[in-house]
């Protein structure tokens, strides 16, 4: 499909995640070698070790590389399309009581279509800045889980979070954590010129100097 504005992670941040996914992938290889390598001379406690250190890096690599690749927001003029995890916040598997091996599950990808004329508003920002700006009905409840969870809390002040608010109600939201803002700003500016009235609120310093300009020029 071809769109008028695509938003996915920024150059730099996609740099940084593939020398990771790229360092971790090769320990992983070296794992495996090393696993079968230890079961052939019959040393199997270290295969063991060997085997379980592969399968947790290839679930990093997996997740990582979910990271890159799947999760956007664009628009083709009419229509939005925000491809997400399932759960919105993060690419691996949220369990009810959150546990290590729980964090090396990942997580399937959705995509959600809202028609630019359905938009009501745009919030962009902090998981805070969403809840001082949404109705508490509104809160996302995977967020209201995640808030009383001191597990991810650290991990959730340092994300953004772009929630797309409908007049019928079908509201949807995703991490944008490490997006371009640029194209942020470019597609932000696409709806507001198909959908008059659109109120756009953020707190990203950047992005706010971008609409800033924007509205000067």
């Amino acid at each position: 499909m071809e769109y008028l504005s695509k938003v996915s992670l920024d150059k730099k941040v996609y740099r940084e995640y593939m020398i990771k996914i790229s360092a971790v992938g090769t320990i992983c290889l070296a794992g495996l070698i090393l696993g079968i390598y230890s079961t052939a001379i019959k040393n199997y406690l270290f295969a063991v070790w060997y085997f379980v250190a592969f399968v947790l890096g290839l679930s990093y690599v997996i997740m990582r590389v979910n990271t890159v690749f799947p999760t956007y927001v664009a628009t083709d003029g009419e229509k939005v399309y925000m491809s997400v995890w399932k759960n919105g916040v993060v690419p691996y598997t949220v369990p009810e009581k959150p546990g290590f091996l729980s964090d090396f599950i990942p997580e399937r990808v959705k995509t959600d279509e809202i028609l630019i004329s359905d938009i009501d508003s745009l919030i962009i920002g902090s998981r805070k800045f969403l809840q001082r700006n949404l109705p508490e009905e509104e809160y996302p409840a995977i967020l209201k889980r995640l808030d009383k969870d001191k597990h991810y809390d650290s991990m959730l002040k340092r994300m953004d979070f772009l929630y797309v608010r409908t007049a019928d109600g079908e509201n949807c939201f995703m991490s944008v954590t490490g997006f371009d803002i640029k194209e942020l700003s470019a597609l932000v500016e696409i709806i507001e010129k198909n959908c008059m009235g659109v109120t756009v609120k953020t707190n990203l310093p950047k992005l706010v100097r971008l609409r800033s300009k924007l509205n000067r020029a």
